[in-house]
């Protein structure tokens, strides 16, 4: 997933240029750990791991968009996000709006973002998580301190409407996704897709292990935890709509 995009992207900067790479990623420690340095190539690599809020029991939700989401949804869109309304009063209140911290986000990412930008002299600011109160502690360092940012979305560019998306894709010096689906209308001038790369090496046919029992049936592989946004209903109608129909399904 992301973070195995993150450790290839960062591995071949780092192979290609003499830079230090800081990353902060998050663990479910009590506290946040030294960092942990590791030449890679021409570079370094300097992780720092920081505790996240704990998530309970209630604090659980199913996937599925409720009713009343989707009705608030529409509501932001329509009323919002209408273009007089927001630049009367929504574009204001978005940018000065601070974001509560919910579970699963990081603990102390404001301050350490703050260390880190003392202790050494930071360029760029990238945001591969955004749209959370600790990405806002780290939005809110990096302009205090005059250090460019951009945010980086590896899902559907349908999240840039959320509001607090929205927020930091609005303050951020750059804005990219990993597709040009779907891109808001608001982002259109300013987005730049990059799309994921492969790792040829790793996935090569070399690597790839036969099965033991070659299967008379075509093989489709879904890599997707299973929610609706991945696809997986798709899919499965989509082999339905196919069923008895072996050339088609082949």
């Amino acid at each position: 997933g992301t973070e195995r995009y993150l450790d290839d992207l960062d591995r071949t900067l780092l192979e290609r240029n003499a830079v230090t790479i800081i990353r902060l990623h998050l663990t479910r420690a009590a506290a946040r750990s030294q960092p942990d340095e590791t030449l890679i190539g021409q570079g370094k690599l300097i992780r720092i791991r920081l505790p996240i809020v704990a998530e309970t029991k209630s604090d659980s939700s199913s996937d599925e968009i409720s009713w009343g989401l989707r009705l608030r949804q529409k509501m932001r869109d329509c009323v919002l996000y209408n273009p007089l309304v927001w630049h009367a009063i929504g574009l204001k209140w978005a940018a000065s709006h601070r974001l509560r911290r919910r579970p699963g986000e990081a603990v102390g990412a404001g301050i350490v973002a703050a260390e880190i930008m003392r202790a050494h002299h930071v360029d760029l600011a990238m945001l591969h998580f955004f749209g959370g109160a600790d990405a806002d502690e780290i939005v809110t360092q990096a302009r205090a301190n005059n250090i460019p940012f951009a945010v980086l979305n590896h899902y559907s560019n349908d999240r840039f409407l959320h509001l607090a998306m929205r927020k930091h894709a609005m303050l951020a010096d750059g804005v990219a996704g990993v597709n040009g689906l779907q891109v808001p209308r608001y982002l259109r001038h300013r987005f730049t897709k990059l799309s994921d790369g492969i790792d040829t090496e790793f996935f090569s046919r070399a690597n790839a292990q036969t099965l033991p029992d070659q299967p008379s049936e075509p093989i489709v592989l879904l890599p997707a935890r299973v929610v609706r946004e991945k696809g997986h209903l798709d899919l499965v109608r989509t082999v339905a709509s196919l069923h008895g129909d072996r050339k088609s399904v082949v």
